[in-house]
Formats: C-alpha cells, structure tokens, sequence
C-alpha cells in the first residue's frame, strides 16, 4: 500500500511539474509575442514616416517639373503667341525668395570666396602660392601694387 501511495504522490508531482511547465511556457509565449507585436509596430510606424518624407520630398521636386511641362502643354496647344500669354496670365506664379539674403557688396564678396576657400589668407594668394613666388623671387607684396624691395 505504501508503494501505490508512493506512485501517486510522484504522478502528481510529475503532472504539477507538467502543468508549471506549461504555464511558464505560455506566458514566455505571450510575452514573446507582446515583445513582436511591438517590434512590428515600431517597423511600420518608421516606415510609415520614411514613406511620407520620401513622398513628401518627391512631391516638392516633381511640381516645378509639372509646372514645365503645364507650359509646355499650353504653349503647344497655343496658335499664336497673345493666346500663349493669355493662359500664362491666367496660371499663379509663385512669388517670394527662400534663399538667404544676398550682400551684393564687397565685404559680402569676400564672405563668400572666404566660405568658398577656406585657405586663403587676406590677400588673394594662399600661403602655398607664396611660398612658390618666394622660391621664384617674386616678393608677393609687388603683385598687390606694394612696393618692391629696395636693395
């Protein structure tokens, strides 16, 4: 009796065994699929946002080239040039200026060349091309009207 006793205590354990298993299991499961679930939503959500950049940007690139092809279309379709001018007059124009203010001064020149090329000194020669005039005996200071030497 005692060894019967003895089987049904170890088959319950066994099965309470099996049953925490299982329901360990099963809530790695759920949370593996929580973890997926948000993952994918993520992924979708980034190429979600990808996709209206993209589109956005292509829009903003395509409608001048729609807007070329729109006179195109009318000048072809117009017989003489009054008729071309009269639908022009008729299309929006875009009017304003996204660039940043431009210096058409001297000072605002010299910004520029100086954005441009980085290595230029306060003259219009870098210190490489002096160095080469210097090797030439060439005083730099002469080109710029200066002077030459007196020797």
């Amino acid at each position: 009796m005692s060894l019967s006793l003895l089987l049904i205590v170890l088959l319950g354990l066994a099965m309470w065994r099996q049953e925490r298993m299982f329901r360990t299991w099963q809530r790695q499961s759920l949370r593996t699929q929580a973890t997926n679930d948000l993952r994918t939503k993520l992924l979708v959500s980034s190429f979600t946002n990808t996709l209206s950049q993209l589109t956005q940007e292509t829009t903003k690139q395509q409608l001048p080239l729609v807007q070329l092809a729109d006179k195109a279309m009318a000048l072809v379709a117009s017989a003489d040039s009054l008729v071309f001018q009269a639908v022009q007059a008729m299309e929006p124009t875009t009017t304003g200026y996204d660039a940043p203010d431009f210096d058409p001064s001297d000072d605002g020149e010299i910004a520029r060349i100086a954005r441009r090329n980085p290595d230029l000194q306060g003259d219009d020669l870098s210190g490489f091309e002096k160095g080469i005039l210097g090797e030439l005996g060439i005083d730099p200071e002469f080109i710029f009207g200066g002077e030459p030497d007196q020797v």
